[in-house]
C-alpha cells in the first residue's frame, strides 16, 4: 500500500495530489492520504503523521511512503512485492542526481536536506566519489519498506530531533547501512531530476529522463519529480509526464492491445521467448 501526505487534499482537492491519486487508482494500489487539516510545521509534520499511521499497520506489511505533490504511480502493483523482496533489504530509498541543485557534493558546505552517504558506501565497498555524475543522494520523498522498519526509521528521526525527513533518512542510512537499499538504478523508485537547471548536466540528466517504456509501466513503479523551483524544467517535466499518462496508461494500453497483458508483461515475455 501507499501512504502519502497532503494537508489540503480533502479541503481544497489539491490538484497535484489529485493527479497522484488518479494514477494510484488507475494502477489499483491501496493508499491513504494523511494530514487533512494539519498545520504544516516543516517536514517533521509529515514524519509524525507517517509514524502514527505506521503504528496502526501490520508490522510486516510492505508500504510505499511517498510525497504527494510531485509523484506519479506508473505501474500496477502486481509484481511489486516480489521485486521488493528480491532485494533482500528491509527498506529501499529512491536516489537523485542533485544535492540542493548541484551534482557535485561539497564537503565544506552546510546542507539543509542532504546527507553524504560516505559511511554507507564504505560499508558496502562502493566507490562513489563526490563528483560522480550518478544518483548518489537519497530523496526521502519516495521510500518503501516493511511497516515495522519504516516506523523505526521515522521514530529514530523524531527521537534524534531531526526536523527534515531527508536529513533523517540519510543519517539513519549511514547509522544502519544494512537496513537500506539505495535504488541508484531506479528499478522500483525513480526520483527524476532531468529538468533541474534545464538539463545543464546533459549526459547524466539524459540518462535520468523518464523513458516512454517507463511511463508505459515497464520499469519503475513510481516517478518522483521534485525541485519545482530549480530552473523551471521540473514543472515542465511534471506536466508533460501527466499529459502522456492521460493518453497512455495500463487501462488504455490494454484496450489498444487486448492480446498483450500490460499488468503481467514479464509473464507475457517469458511465455513467448
Amino acid at each position: 500500500m501507499v501512504i502519502t501526505y497532503c494537508n489540503k487534499y480533502k479541503t481544497e482537492n489539491f490538484e497535484n495530489t489529485r493527479r497522484f491519486v488518479e494514477t494510484l487508482n488507475a494502477n489499483e494500489w491501496d493508499y491513504v492520504v494523511l494530514g487533512d487539516g494539519d498545520v504544516w510545521e516543516h517536514f517533521i509534520t509529515k514524519m509524525k503523521a507517517f509514524k502514527a499511521h505506521l503504528e496502526t499497520l501490520d508490522p510486516n506489511k510492505i508500504v510505499v511512503a511517498s510525497d504527494a505533490h510531485d509523484v506519479y504511480c506508473l505501474r500496477h502493483s502486481h509484481y511489486f512485492v516480489e521485486e521488493f523482496k528480491a532485494l533482500q533489504k528491509p527498506m529501499v530509498a529512491s536516489m537523485e542526481l542533485f544535492a540542493e541543485g548541484c551534482v557535485n557534493y561539497n564537503p565544506n558546505k552546510t546542507y539543509f536536506q542532504v546527507a553524504w552517504l560516505g559511511p554507507y558506501f564504505e560499508h558496502h565497498g562502493m566507490h562513489v566519489k563526490h563528483n560522480d555524475h550518478c544518483r548518489k543522494y537519497i530523496n526521502s520523498g519516495l521510500l518503501c519498506g516493511y511497516a515495522k522498519d519504516l516506523l523505526a526509521l521515522y521514530k529514530w528521526g523524531i527521537d534524534n530531533n531531526f526536523t527534515d525527513d531527508q536529513m533523517a533518512v540519510g543519517a539513519y542510512t549511514n547509522a544502519f547501512p544494512d537496513q537500506m537499499h539505495l535504488d541508484m538504478n531506479a528499478e522500483l523508485l525513480h526520483t527524476c531530476t532531468s529538468g533541474v537547471n534545464f538539463g545543464l548536466h546533459t549526459q547524466a540528466q539524459l540518462t535520468d529522463s523518464p523513458s516512454f517504456g517507463e511511463l508505459f509501466g515497464q520499469s519503475a513503479y513510481f516517478v518522483h519529480i521534485p525541485g519545482f523551483n530549480c530552473g523551471g524544467g521540473q514543472p515542465l517535466l511534471y506536466n508533460t509526464v501527466y499529459d502522456v499518462l492521460q493518453k497512455y496508461n495500463v487501462k488504455t494500453a490494454t484496450e489498444i492491445y487486448p492480446a498483450y497483458n500490460f499488468i503481467k508483461f514479464k509473464k507475457y515475455h517469458d511465455n513467448y521467448k
